[in-house]
């Protein structure tokens, strides 16, 4: 399937998991992180932070896609969002 502006679009009115990282202060090091295997040694890690008004921004623009556009699937359970970083 090519990329398209309408594909991503689908792509997001549909997203069943959303995973975005609002900070790289984290050494994602801890014995029980699902993420630190693929990610671990991906990228330099420098201490910095997604700004809150970013992450209002970016949730604001995906609930007003679901509202918008009627999901062929959409099961929408619960919002973690967190801003710590871990130090294991």
């Amino acid at each position: 399937m090519a990329v398209s502006k309408e594909s991503i679009l689908q792509e997001l009115i549909n997203l069943r998991q959303l995973v975005f990282e609002v900070t790289d202060d984290c050494n994602l090091s801890c014995t029980y992180c699902g993420y630190g295997n693929l990610y671990g040694g991906y990228d330099a890690r420098r201490g910095s932070y997604m700004e809150l008004p970013d992450v209002k921004r970016l949730m604001d623009y995906l609930f007003s896609l679901w509202t918008k556009h009627e999901a062929s699937s959409r099961s929408l359970g619960s919002l973690l969002l967190s801003t710590e970083g871990s130090r294991c």
